[in-house]
């Protein structure tokens, strides 16, 4: 399961120079380009692994260059900045920059990023999960203290309207290919069918991701960035990046349905 969990937040004033673009400076605070890079690899193999379900040893033509277009980096990387700038007004991304370029901000972004990189890897995510839930169910005070924090924060909730969105797009996009016989009302029955599984499994996917991530922090950073986290320019920033991310992932599925349901029809001609 992909689900992008990232936590952030804010304070402090640094003085940078008044020709600067704030998004594009908060943008690689964030290290987003390698979160970006994470998105294309796992984009393009669930193209690959849905492509195979739908079109099994059908001719692609030209399905699989439509499909790294869909997934290119640079396409990414502009929706992802627009995403922030509509999202995130210019004075909140200005604190949220400073917070990320104080040593505490700097060691959580490279945290956060590393943390997204290495659960992209199946066998990482299934390590990161178990330990978090074996953790949480020896009541253990840093487990604990990230599931509040996530439920608090409302990152369950960002995930899964996020997934529901991504999913509708993409069925919508496919019920285009007329032999596959799907109608609105199948889609959302579809969708709502797999509400209370999906929920629990992006809670236990949120506490492995934060807890791996967070591990290197001392009791005290961690209680600062949670602090922070709650602040109004965390949750301002938190909003804005869900948003853009989720946007992101809604589009290209909707894409990605659109063109196997072209694959689908030129089969048939």
């Amino acid at each position: 399961m992909r689900i992008f969990a990232l936590i952030t937040a804010t304070v402090l004033f640094v003085t940078r120079p008044v020709y600067a673009d704030i998004y594009q400076e908060l943008y690689a605070a964030l290290h987003m380009d390698e979160v970006v890079a994470v998105m294309r690899q796992e984009g393009l193999e669930e193209a690959e692994t849905t492509a195979e379900m739908y079109l099994k040893n059908s001719v692609r033509n030209n399905f699989d260059s439509a499909v790294d277009a869909l997934y290119a980096e640079a396409s990414i990387k502009r929706q992802l900045l627009k995403g922030l700038r509509a999202a995130l007004a210019k004075a909140d991304a200005e604190l949220a920059l400073d917070f990320y370029r104080t040593p505490l901000g700097v060691l959580v972004g490279q945290l956060e990023t590393t943390g997204r990189v290495a659960i992209s890897n199946d066998a990482v995510e299934e390590m990161a999960i178990s330990i978090a839930q074996d953790a949480l169910q020896a009541k253990d005070e840093r487990a604990e203290i990230l599931q509040s924090a996530a439920e608090e924060m409302g990152l369950t909730e960002y995930n899964l309207s996020g997934a529901f969105a991504a999913r509708f797009a993409f069925l919508s996009g496919l019920a285009e290919a007329d032999e596959l016989g799907i109608n609105q009302d199948q889609i959302i029955e579809l969708i709502a069918r797999d509400k209370d599984s999906l929920r629990a499994e992006i809670d236990k996917w949120v506490l492995g991701y934060v807890y791996m991530a967070y591990r290197p922090l001392s009791d005290a950073e961690l209680s600062d960035y949670l602090a922070f986290q709650n602040s109004s320019i965390g949750k301002a920033l938190n909003h804005a990046l869900f948003e853009s991310f989720n946007a992101v992932a809604t589009d290209s599925a909707g894409q990605l349905g659109k063109l196997l349901a072209s694959a689908l029809e030129a089969r048939d001609l």
